[in-house]
C-alpha cells in the first residue's frame, strides 16, 4: 500500500518494485488477494502468510488507506495460519512437524504463530497465562478499546513472553502464540550461510532494472531489531525491539 500511494493517498506514477518502475502490476491488499485467489483455486490446501503485511496485520488494527478498523488478516484473506514476525524459526517447526505427517489442521502449539477458531472453541494450553484482548466490535464501539489492546501488543512483543493472546471476532477467535526467542549470534549467522541468490526471480531478468533491488543490491545486512520503536518506521514492530547481531565473520 505504501508502495502504491503516497502518506496524501495520491496514486504513485511508479513502482519500484516492478521491471523498468511501471505501476500497476500488483493489487491493493496484496496479500488479502492473492490467499483469497488460492482458496478458491485449491480450498482444501493449507495457506500461510508470513511477511510485514500478514505480520503488521495480524490482530484487529486500523487500516489508514481505508481509515477504518481491519479484522486480523487470517479472517480478511480466508488463510489458515500466520507466521509473525521474522519467522525462520517457526517455518522450520511448521515444516518438521509437517514432515512429521502431523495433520495441519491439529498445529497449533508452535511459537510465533497465528489462527482462528471458533469463538466457543478452545486449545490445550501450551504456554503462560492467556491474555484477551477487546473483541472487534468493542474496538468499534470505543476508540480506547482499540488504544488498550496496542498498548499489551507492543509491550507483549517486546520481551521475553510466554503469554497467549486471543481476540474474538464475532463467532470467531484469533490465537496468538508467543514468539520464539530472540535468534543467538550462531542462529542468525546460519540463517545468512544459506544459499540465497540475492537476486530478482529469474523470469524479471530480460524484463528491465528493478528500482528497489538496484538500490539495494550492495547492502549488507549486519543485524535485526531495533530499540528505537519510531513512529513511522515498522521494523522494531516486525522485527522486534530486541537487536540480534551477525558475527563479524559472517558479516
Amino acid at each position: 500500500m505504501v508502495n502504491h500511494y503516497t502518506a496524501n493517498k495520491r496514486l504513485r506514477s511508479d513502482d519500484a518494485y516492478t521491471p523498468n518502475g511501471k505501476a500497476g502490476f500488483r493489487p491493493d491488499y496484496a496479500s488479502i488477494v492473492y490467499s483469497k485467489i488460492l482458496k478458491s483455486i485449491y480450498p482444501d490446501t493449507p495457506v500461510v502468510l508470513g511477511g510485514i503485511e500478514a505480520s503488521l496485520r495480524r490482530f484487529v488494527h486500523y487500516d489508514y488507506w481505508s481509515d477504518k478498523l481491519m479484522q486480523p488478516i487470517l479472517l480478511e484473506s480466508g488463510a489458515d495460519m500466520l507466521l509473525y514476525g521474522m519467522g525462520e524459526k517457526a517455518l522450520r517447526e511448521l515444516l518438521k512437524h509437517l514432515n512429521n505427517n502431523i495433520p495441519f489442521q491439529s498445529i497449533k502449539n508452535i511459537p510465533q504463530t497465528a489462527f482462528i477458531i471458533g469463538a466457543a472453541e478452545d486449545i490445550p494450553q501450551y504456554y503462560g497465562e492467556k491474555i484477551e484482548l477487546f473483541s472487534y466490535e468493542n474496538c468499534l464501539k470505543d476508540k480506547l478499546n482499540y488504544a488498550r489492546n496496542f498498548r499489551i501488543i507492543e509491550e507483549e512483543s517486546n520481551c521475553v513472553s510466554d503469554k497467549l493472546i486471543l481476540q474474538r471476532v464475532g463467532d470467531k477467535q484469533l490465537f496468538v502464540n508467543p514468539p520464539f526467542p530472540v535468534m543467538t549470534e550462531k542462529e542468525i549467522d546460519e540463517s545468512f550461510d544459506l544459499p540465497y541468490t540475492r537476486l530478482p526471480h529469474p523470469k524479471y531478468f530480460k524484463k528491465g532494472p528493478i528500482p528497489a533491488y538496484e538500490m539495494i543490491k550492495f547492502s549488507i545486512n549486519m543485524h535485526r531489531g531495533c530499540f528505537g520503536g519510531c513512529s513511522f518506521c515498522t521494523i522494531s514492530a516486525h522485527q522486534g525491539k530486541l537487536v540480534s547481531s551477525r558475527s563479524e565473520k559472517s558479516i
